[in-house]
C-alpha cells in the first residue's frame, strides 16, 4: 500500500549527512543545515502522496453512512499514529547517528574525530592569552541549536486529520455549490439534492433557506468534531527518549571540555610562549641583544650571537611539538598557534 510505503520511507529516514571527516564547526553546520533542507523536501513529498492516497480512498466513503464515517475517522486517527510513529523514529535515527560521532559507537568501541578545533592566540587579546576556536561553549551551544533544527524539520508535515478534514470541506462545498447551481438554474431542487445525497423523503422545494441548511448540516456534519491533539513537531520535541539521547549528546560535549581546557593551559603556561612573549617588550628586546652578562665580560657580538641562537632553539622546540591531538570526538589542531610564535621570532631575529 503506497501510504505504508511512505510511512516506511520517512521512518528510515537520517536527517543529516555525517561523512567521516574531520570538520570545522562552521563547515558541518552550514553542511547538515543544507541536508535537512533536503529533508525537508523529501517530507513534504512523501506527505502529499499520503494526503493524495487518503482522499482518493475516501471518494468511495463520502456518501456513506454517518457509521461510516464514524469508522474512517478512526482509521484517519491510527494514520495520524503512525505517521508521528515514523517521523520520531527518523529523529531518533538521526540523534542515534550524531551520538555515535559525540560518544562513540558502543559496540566497535571506536571513536573517529569529526571536529578540527584550533589552539591560537586570542586576536582581540594584547597578553597572548591562548583560547580555541571554536571555544568548547561554542562547539556545545552549536550542537544544542543543530538538535532543535533537526526536531524543527517535522513542521512541514501537519497532521492528516487536519488536512483531511480540511480537504473534505473543499469537497463539499464543491457538491454545495453544485446544488445552488442547479436551484438558480431553474433545474428540479429535489433532483438536485438527491444528486447530492441528501434524503429522498423530504420536500426540499418547500424549506426555508434555515431548514435547508440544517438538512445540509445534518446531512454532512462528521460524527466528531477535529481531535485537539499538538502537531507533530511539539510532540516530538517533548518525547522522552529524544529528550535523553539529547541530554547524552550534551554530556558527551561537556565531557570533552576538560581536555580542551587542559591543552590551553598546556600552551598558557610553556617555556616556548613565555620566552617569545617576553621579546614583545622593549625590556625584554634588550635582554635579547645584550645576552647574558657572565663573571667574565664575553665580547658583546657573541653574547648577541648566542642569545638569538637561544631562540633559534626555542622556535625550534615550537616547531618540533606534535601538531594534531586526537580527544575523543575532536583533534586539536595547533598549527597556527605554531605559526604565529614562529613568525613572531622570525621577524623579531629579522
Amino acid at each position: 500500500m503506497k501510504i505504508h510505503n511512505e510511512f516506511e520511507k520517512i521512518s528510515t529516514t537520517t536527517l543529516t549527512n555525517v561523512q567521516k571527516k574531520l570538520y570545522l564547526l562552521s563547515e558541518f553546520i552550514r553542511q547538515q543545515e543544507d541536508t535537512l533542507k533536503v529533508r525537508e523536501q523529501d517530507f513534504v513529498n512523501s506527505f502529499e502522496k499520503i494526503s493524495r492516497k487518503v482522499m482518493k480512498t475516501y471518494d468511495l466513503f463520502i456518501h456513506r453512512s454517518t457509521k461510516i464515517q464514524s469508522e474512517w475517522l478512526k482509521f484517519v486517527h491510527r494514520l495520524d499514529d503512525n505517521l508521528e510513529k515514523s517521523l520520531k523514529q527518523s529523529v531518533k535515527n538521526t540523534l542515534l547517528e550524531l551520538g555515535r560521532h559525540i560518544s562513540g559507537d558502543k559496540q566497535r568501541q571506536e571513536l573517529v574525530p569529526i571536529f578540527r578545533v584550533y589552539t591560537i592566540l586570542d586576536p582581540n587579546h594584547v597578553n597572548w592569552k591562548i583560547i580555541h576556536d571554536p571555544t568548547h561553549d561554542e562547539l556545545k551551544t552549536n550542537i544544542q541549536v543543530f538538535i532543535k533544527q533537526i526536531i524543527h524539520v517535522t513542521r512541514v508535515v501537519p497532521r492528516i486529520e487536519k488536512v483531511f478534514r480540511k480537504k473534505r470541506d473543499m469537497k463539499i462545498a464543491e457538491i454545495k455549490k453544485e446544488l445552488d447551481e442547479s436551484e438558480k438554474s431553474g433545474g428540479s431542487t429535489a433532483a438536485a439534492f438527491a444528486k447530492a445525497g441528501m434524503r429522498p423523503d423530504v420536500n426540499y422545494q418547500n424549506l426555508s433557506e434555515e431548514e435547508k441548511e440544517m438538512q445540509w448540516k445534518a446531512r454532512w456534519e462528521l460524527p466528531r468534531q477535529c481531535e485537539d491533539k499538538a502537531e507533530y513537531e511539539e510532540r516530538i520535541a517533548k518525547n522522552r527518549k529524544i529528550n535523553n539521547k539529547t541530554v547524552e549528546i550534551v554530556a558527551g560535549i561537556e565531557k570533552i571540555q576538560t581536555n580542551m581546557e587542559e591543552d590551553r593551559k598546556h600552551w598558557q603556561a610553556s617555556e616556548e610562549v613565555r620566552q617569545l612573549y617576553n621579546i614583545r617588550t622593549e625590556r625584554g628586546k634588550k635582554r635579547i641583544l645584550r645576552g647574558t652578562q657572565g663573571e667574565l665580560d664575553q665580547d658583546p657580538v657573541q653574547r648577541y650571537k648566542e642569545s638569538i641562537e637561544s631562540l633559534i632553539d626555542v622556535m625550534n622546540d615550537v616547531k618540533n611539538k606534535q601538531q594534531q591531538k586526537p580527544e575523543q570526538f575532536i583533534i586539536l589542531d595547533c598549527s597556527k598557534l605554531k605559526n604565529s610564535l614562529i613568525e613572531y621570532g622570525t621577524d623579531f631575529i629579522q
